[in-house]
């Protein structure tokens, strides 16, 4: 019996790495990834090396996220109105003709920090429609039961080629300089949006569209809002979705340069260790949950890791010396892996597939929404002369209550296979 379910499992995973359509939207996801990493890290030292302007990044920040936040419930209607292959396609587009444009004139010696603020305000336009497009695309080359490893390969491929994005960046502009590094990710782009084009999938526009109703897209997003109003599966993720980027993203990603500015006078090296350690366990975690390929018991499985989570966290915010907080953060990594990836599989399974789009886009929504709002509470507090670990601790207890809370009173979430 265990030799045939080894047979069935070899067998879907050989169709899966058979998929061409699966796999050109994994090329595309490593390149597009890949480009805007490297994007990320010449713009950034561009703006600290020869604009001398380091508060520029922060415009450049505020520039990226907002559209993505305001703009991302935009992106769900049109991801389940239109075709998810040209909505992906006309995006990179646009974003290669922004970095050909940035390109051209700093050959004409034309520098200001306007330049990327606004190339950034554009690329948080492009996301806002790409982002609930390419996550609702996926499910649409695969079976259901391919779907936790398609996403824990996705999830991979993006973490990998992020770390990857930077490093290559940093050799081409140490070697070649920035009118090599913009030209190389120009060319990454416009290749990535070729093979989007190649994908067939069995996506379709919605069905009132394919009858030839117009329906009005406010109600399209409401239809999406009541969508999600009735399930209480997709509210008490929406509800974890908002607690874990609250509670987490500020303190954590603030405070660890701080931590390791302040408990080992300012080594670089105990940042990157401590930094690179979580990227790592995240990579870990996307390795196993596509080892597990769970498609039983899921839901369960996340409120764990959720608790596990903030365990992890509560330890980390604990920590004084270098070894516990590497494996801390480490453990973080691993566990938001397998969290993330399992939701996202379970989302793209048990949703309408004319709903998916707005739901990953309310989902998406509800993650980045307080981010500005923790990064922004968590300096007022340091600024207060608040330690950050006691910031971490702080955090950490309400989602150690909420964990178990929800385990047991939200039976939706805990049940859910």
């Amino acid at each position: 019996m265990m030799e045939l379910s080894t047979e069935i499992s070899a067998v879907k995973e050989k169709a899966l790495l058979r998929n061409t359509s699966f796999l050109i939207l994994m090329m595309t996801g490593l390149m597009s990834s890949i480009s805007l990493s490297m994007f990320l890290f010449s713009e950034s030292w561009y703006v600290i090396q020869e604009l001398h302007f380091a508060a520029g990044l922060g415009f450049i920040l505020i520039a990226s996220s907002v559209p993505r936040i305001l703009l991302m419930l935009i992106g769900g209607v049109i991801a389940d109105r239109f075709r998810k292959t040209t909505i992906i396609f006309f995006c990179m587009v646009t974003e290669s003709i922004l970095v050909i444009s940035i390109l051209i004139l700093l050959v004409f010696n034309i520098q200001s920090i306007w330049i990327f603020v606004i190339a950034a305000l554009l690329f948080g336009i492009s996301d806002s429609l790409q982002i609930p497009a390419r996550t609702s695309l996926l499910p649409t080359l695969i079976t259901k039961e391919q779907t936790m490893r398609a996403n824990s390969i996705y999830s991979l491929i993006n973490q990998i080629s992020m770390v990857a994005g930077a490093f290559i960046a940093g050799l081409v502009l140490h070697n070649l300089g920035y009118y090599w590094s913009f030209s190389l990710i120009a060319s990454g782009m416009i290749l990535s949006s070729i093979l989007v084009t190649q994908i067939k999938s069995a996506d379709v526009p919605l069905q009132a569209e394919a009858q030839g109703e117009k329906e009005s897209f406010f109600s399209t997003l409401k239809e999406g809002f009541l969508y999600m109003k009735h399930s209480s599966f997709l509210k008490a993720l929406l509800f974890f979705a908002v607690f874990l980027n609250f509670f987490v993203v500020g303190p954590i990603t603030i405070g660890i340069p701080i931590i390791a500015d302040t408990l080992f006078d300012g080594n670089a090296l105990a940042f990157s260790y401590i930094e690179g350690s979580f990227v790592g366990g995240a990579i870990i975690g996307s390795i196993l949950i596509g080892i597990l390929n769970m498609n039983k018991g899921r839901g369960k499985f996340i409120l764990i890791m959720i608790m596990m989570n903030a365990f992890f966290y509560l330890c980390f915010s604990l920590a004084n010396q270098l070894v516990s907080l590497v494996l801390f953060s480490l453990l973080m990594g691993v566990t938001i892996s397998l969290i993330n990836t399992p939701i996202n599989a379970i989302v793209q399974t048990k949703t309408d597939p004319a709903m998916l789009g707005r739901v990953m886009s309310f989902i998406i929504m509800a993650a980045l929404g307080l981010t500005p709002l923790s990064y922004g509470l968590t300096s007022l507090f340091i600024s207060s002369g608040i330690n950050v670990q006691t910031i971490m601790l702080c955090s950490s207890i309400p989602l150690l209550i909420a964990g178990p809370f929800v385990y047991f009173k939200v039976p939706a979430l805990r049940n859910e296979q």
